[in-house]
């Protein structure tokens, strides 16, 4: 990809695990949090009209009773499933969690600042994930600190609500005091990164200074770490229910056209090589995120595709 094809990119598309946040992240802590809380949620909440919407989408065989719909889900989820209803399910069942401040999303350091940047040049920013779009929400909705790696507050205790007290309003404000004036002492976030491979394109890095995008720091409970909603730096959100399977490039062209834009106007950012390839087939630009802790990418893969391991090393080209 030339410096001049960067300069028509008008939308930026980004995948979520292992291209904005840690696969482990998901793994060991998301998904770890829904297994242990769907026991005694759907015992309690059997009945309940909405929890019974989730438990209605899942083939007939899981909704024979509360223990059933479990052990069915749970197999699910420790196979990686990717089916929408398990998304979905996920997301209601996580929505406790972020609440309660079981867990804030870890983002990597280089992201914020890099949709900051985009959000400033005018770039569309839309995420395409196999997680349900309520569940993006409501990630992209906990961001946690900078550099934040508290541990999570166990599940049982966040499920039952046994440490659910609200920190005072004095804590919170202290909180988000220091963490402005942390924010205010960080080094510039496109600083020392890893050496970019041969295929990587010419550079233009974004500007220090943005302006100030309404988000929203909150309080948070449990873990007393403060998490920032940077919602509105997104426009829109699409997941296998609503756009198709992340492999095919279909999915591709309908997020295009729901957009209304053209493929060849749209960059996918992805840890996926064929989701990365099916995005090229469509017709759009995309790029690999080579993240720690993610699949190993073939040399074969290397030589053929773009890879990048920040995106303080992706810089869209302002408009002439």
């Amino acid at each position: 990809m030339t410096a001049e094809s960067l300069h028509q990119v008008g939308c930026m598309l980004l995948d979520i695990e292992g291209t904005v946040c840690s696969i482990s992240f998901v793994r060991e802590r998301l998904f770890p949090y829904a297994i242990d809380v769907l026991p005694e949620t759907a015992k309690a909440k059997w009945d309940d009209p909405e929890f019974k919407s989730y438990v209605s989408a899942f083939p007939e065989l899981a909704q024979k009773s509360a223990k059933a719909f479990s052990d069915y889900a749970i197999d699910l989820m420790k196979q990686d499933s990717k089916v929408p209803y398990l998304k979905k399910l996920q997301g209601y069942l996580w929505k406790n969690g972020w609440n309660t401040g079981a867990f804030v999303a870890p983002l990597y350091p280089d992201v914020v600042p890099a949709l900051r940047a985009w959000h400033a040049a005018d770039k569309q920013i839309v995420i395409f994930s196999s997680g349900s779009v309520p569940a993006q929400k409501l990630l992209f909705g906990h961001v946690g600190a900078e550099g934040d790696n508290s541990e999570p507050t166990s599940s049982s205790e966040a499920a039952s609500g046994a440490t659910d007290k609200k920190r005072t309003s004095s804590e919170a404000q202290k909180d988000v005091k220091d963490a402005e004036k942390a924010a205010d002492e960080t080094t510039d976030p496109a600083a020392p990164h890893a050496k970019k491979p041969k295929t990587a394109d010419p550079i233009v890095n974004p500007p220090a200074k943005l302006p100030e995008v309404q988000t929203k720091t909150e309080e948070v409970q449990v873990t007393g770490q403060p998490s920032e909603d940077i919602n509105p730096l997104l426009a829109d959100y699409f997941d296998t229910q609503n756009a198709g399977p992340k492999q095919e490039k279909e999915s591709y062209e309908k997020i295009a056209k729901a957009l209304g834009k053209e493929c060849g106007t749209i960059l996918f950012l992805s840890d996926n090589v064929k989701e990365v390839k099916a995005a090229l087939e469509a017709g759009m630009k995309s790029l690999v995120i080579d993240r720690p802790g993610n699949e190993p990418l073939s040399e074969e893969d290397r030589a053929i595709l773009p890879v990048y391991t920040s995106f303080a090393d992706i810089a869209l080209l302002q408009e002439a």
